[in-house]
C-alpha cells in the first residue's frame, strides 16, 4: 500500500474525490489508475445508471493492465481514498467496479476504511 500512498500524494486531481487503484498479482503491480473526469465506454459497461461513465480508480487500474497485455485474474484489488483533511477514507468500490472485478476475476479487494486503516475482503 506504500506504492498506492505515494501515487495518490504525487497525482493531480480534476475533482474532490481523491482515489487511487492498483492491481498487484504474485507481488507484481500489474495495473494502476485514478478517478478521472473522463468518460470511458469501458466505464458505462459496468456502471449503475447511464450517467455514471467517469473512469473509477479500480477500472482505470484494469484497463491499464489489459492495454499492457496482462491478464488480471487472480489479482489483488487495492484502492485508497483521500479526503480533504489528508486523512483516509471509506474506498469499497461500488457496484459497477464490483461488477468489472468480477468479470476479470479478481476477488480479493483491500481497500481504505473510515477508521484510517485498511479491510479487505474475498468474494466468491
Amino acid at each position: 500500500m506504500e506504492f498506492l500512498s505515494n501515487y495518490l500524494n504525487a497525482e493531480e486531481f480534476e475533482h474532490q474525490q481523491h482515489m487511487v487503484a492498483a492491481i498487484t498479482k504474485k507481488n507484481d503491480i500489474i495495473g494502476v489508475g485514478k478517478n478521472q473526469m473522463k468518460t470511458h465506454p469501458f466505464q458505462a459497461k459496468f456502471s449503475r445508471n447511464p450517467d455514471s461513465i467517469y473512469l473509477h480508480a479500480e477500472t482505470a487500474a484494469l484497463l491499464d493492465a489489459i492495454n499492457n497485455g496482462i491478464d488480471p485474474t487472480g489479482g489483488v484489488m487495492h484502492v485508497i481514498r483521500r479526503l480533504k483533511n489528508n486523512t483516509l477514507g471509506l474506498a469499497r468500490p461500488c457496484n459497477g467496479c464490483m461488477k468489472a472485478l468480477d468479470a476479470y476475476g479478481i476477488n480479493k479487494i483491500v481497500y481504505s476504511n473510515e477508521l484510517g486503516t485498511f479491510s479487505s475482503e474475498t468474494r466468491d
